[in-house]
């Protein structure tokens, strides 16, 4: 862990920082949120309501803290800590009693490239990956107590469940996702075993617990995020996303023509619902006109930029002045390739042995179901959306736990 931390706060010794774009933004409202001054009539945050979450804490740290980069890196380390703490408590479950694979998960977790760049910028990314481990690990310790028809501790654990797939929404609003998911691996679970009255009973209440819980999460920010600003925030925010995410010239990038023409409709429209529903209607409109084959072809070089160029973290050679072109920089540049190469190799050889595994005993292990339905919303959302070279890195969580996940041994 040591080792993790000192590679982290070295960014702050070595190198300044001046952040652009995505990270100068979450920078300079957070700073506004610290000095006191708030964000009331940033209707930039008003229209992109899952902007507020980062920008608040990051305040509350860099009030508590004083430096800005530092309250930064600090808030995104201990998040990342706790993502590798239930990293190693959920393969330590899982795995034989004489294993050490939970400390490979959190080798691979506290460790990876990825977490120490990205622990220097002014974005969600560590934050959000925590919640889907986060996430991931207390779905399988409810399923547990379902199956043991355990009410209390079943109720508590939705309660929970529902609380963190709510507030990690209001960082990045990709946990329907999960949702999905957990449905689907409800199902699987209730089919695949004895299913009681009582069982299916908790089950359906468990559900109902933790989708309420997550819509009032949803609520209860939009109406924050409203006091926050000034303006009536918009409940459904995927606009942008989707409108930008059908552009086939840009791959789903973010690119100027659809920038101007969002401001365009903001100028003409102040209600920002509307906005949304119209970029909307407009994004359905293009991958209509680009038919199944173009929709398809575009979706899928946009999930091939994600696995091609991983190695380029933009948001860190533009923001931290010094490191481009750096000897860390080339480091972490070599570093990332071989963390990418280890990763994919070792998560498509697991998977593979868990597979064989699971036909000679006849059962597939059902906590690999729900982690292989958490990747496959996430491509497909990933592929659906606007798209960034950063936004792969949800997939990572998944990643990490298959790739240090074996198999208990009867």
């Amino acid at each position: 862990m040591l080792i993790g931390i000192i590679a982290r706060l070295s960014f702050y010794f070595l190198y300044s920082y001046s952040p652009v774009s995505d990270p100068g933004s979450f920078f300079n409202q957070a700073q506004s949120i610290a000095s006191g001054d708030g964000i009331i009539g940033n209707r930039y945050v008003a229209f992109f309501p899952y902007l507020s979450a980062y920008s608040t804490l990051l305040g509350l740290a860099i009030k508590i803290i004083g430096n800005s980069w530092l309250a930064t890196i600090i808030l995104n380390t201990i998040f990342d800590i706790f993502g590798s703490i239930t990293a190693l408590l959920l393969v330590k479950k899982l795995s034989n009693i004489n294993s050490n694979n939970h400390l490979a998960a959190f080798a691979l977790w506290f460790l990876s490239p990825f977490g120490i760049i990205f622990s220097s910028l002014s974005l969600p990314i560590i934050i959000v990956n925590f919640f889907i481990i986060f996430s991931i690990y207390l779905t399988y310790l409810l399923i547990q107590k379902i199956l043991k028809s355990n009410l209390k501790e079943s109720l508590i654990l939705s309660i929970l469940l529902g609380l963190i797939i709510g507030y990690g929404n209001c960082f990045r609003p990709i946990f329907p996702v999960i949702i999905i998911a957990i449905v689907l691996y409800y199902f699987y679970t209730l089919l695949t075993n004895k299913h009681s009255r009582q069982r299916l009973l908790l089950s359906f209440s468990s559900l109902i617990i933790i989708i309420s819980i997550f819509v009032g999460i949803q609520n209860i920010n939009t109406t924050f995020v409203s006091r926050q600003t000034g303006f009536d925030v918009p409940s459904n925010a995927s606009g942008w996303s989707i409108y930008v995410g059908s552009n086939t010239t840009t791959a789903g990038s973010w690119n100027l023509e659809d920038d101007k023409y969002l401001y365009d409709l903001l100028d003409k429209n102040p209600n920002l619902s509307e906005v949304h529903d119209k970029l909307s209607k407009d994004g359905i409109e293009r991958y209509k006109k680009l038919g199944l084959g173009g929709s398809i072809s575009l979706m899928m070089r946009k999930l091939s930029l994600f696995a091609g160029s991983q190695a380029s973290v933009y948001d860190a050679e533009a923001s931290v002045i010094g490191y481009d072109g750096s000897i860390v920089d080339l480091a972490l540049g070599l570093y990332i390739l071989f963390y990418i190469f280890f990763m994919y190799f070792i998560t498509i050889r697991n998977l593979y042995y868990l597979a064989s595994t699971s036909l000679t005993n006849n059962k597939i292990n059902s906590i690999i179901i729900f982690v292989t339905l958490i990747l496959i919303g996430l491509f497909l959302s990933d592929a659906f959306v606007e798209s960034q070279l950063r936004y792969a890195q949800v997939v990572y969580p998944c990643f990490i736990f298959i790739a240090s996940y074996i198999v208990k041994k009867n």
